[in-house]
């Protein structure tokens, strides 16, 4: 079985994060990490992920909670091979950044 403590802890190292301590351990306590704005909830799994509403749901309330944006990140792939990482925010981000690449790109930035 993975040890999903240090599996976050490498991947917070990888992206530039901050540990929550004791994350999902408190009523206090939300999300895995921090990244700038994005409160980051992390899933490892070996094939497959499987997404509902509820999960996304309570990423979704525990970043509104401290105020954040929430973030998903599944991290996909056996133990010693590459692995697939996928981020997944609200459609709002990912228009706000096509905004933000596009005025980067026309020297208004």
């Amino acid at each position: 079985m993975p040890d999903y403590n240090k599996l976050e802890a490498s991947l917070a190292k990888q992206i530039g994060a901050k540990l929550v301590k004791n994350s999902g351990r408190g009523q206090f306590s939300f999300g895995d990490m921090l990244l700038g704005d994005f409160m980051v909830d992390a899933k490892f799994a070996k094939k497959s992920f499987g997404l509902s509403e509820s999960s996304w749901g309570k990423v979704c309330t525990d970043a509104a909670k401290a105020k954040l944006e929430p973030a998903l990140i599944v991290v996909l792939g056996e133990e010693d091979v590459p692995k697939t990482r996928v981020a997944l925010v609200s459609m709002d981000i990912l228009l706000d950044y096509v905004r933000l690449r596009e005025l980067e790109e026309a020297g208004e930035l």
